[in-house]
């Protein structure tokens, strides 16, 4: 009995373990209320009154990519969807607020907007932008889409962004 008990456990744990990333958002889908996630505008203030979403943020910024978002000299705007649930969005997020909170610069603009569990926020911006995943960071100038990032940078946030207004 306890042998079978045992394996039935071990079991469960290598099924879970493997589960990709859409398995798993799966199931937290049927097992959390999209009710109990903030969505829409958020501001950045607001954000960081969920200690849990930076739990886990101690990436220190690079000072060279703080440099790169500083040298930025045209306006742009920066929308990013995100998760107050979802992994990426804090392993990101959390990141970009402190590169641009730290570069500091005048023609950057940043919009926050929190998603659900569906991935979808009251004013369905992100069906309008083609948001399929989080987090989703689009930087645009004069109103159009210079580029994205989604779910994670390529090189990182700062030399992506830069990359995107060079190109």
């Amino acid at each position: 009995m306890l042998k079978a008990l045992l394996f039935t456990c071990l079991f469960i744990f290598n099924i879970t373990a493997c589960a990709t990333s859409s398995e798993v958002n799966h199931s937290v889908d049927k097992n959390t209320s999209n009710k109990e996630y903030r969505t829409g505008s958020i501001t950045q203030t607001e954000l960081k009154t969920y200690k849990d979403f930076f739990h886990h943020h101690k990436t220190a910024t690079a000072p060279a990519d703080v440099e790169l978002l500083k040298a930025i000299d045209k306006p742009i705007v920066i929308t990013t969807y995100f998760g107050l649930w979802c992994h990426d969005s804090k392993r990101e997020v959390p990141l970009l607020l402190d590169l641009l909170q730290q570069a500091n610069n005048k023609n950057i603009v940043h919009r926050l907007i929190a998603l659900d569990l569906d991935k979808s926020e009251p004013f369905g911006r992100q069906k309008k932008e083609q948001v399929k995943f989080t987090p989703t960071i689009i930087v645009k100038v004069e109103n159009k889409e210079v580029g994205r990032i989604v779910e994670k940078p390529k090189i990182s946030l700062a030399q992506d962004i830069v990359n995107f207004l060079n190109n």
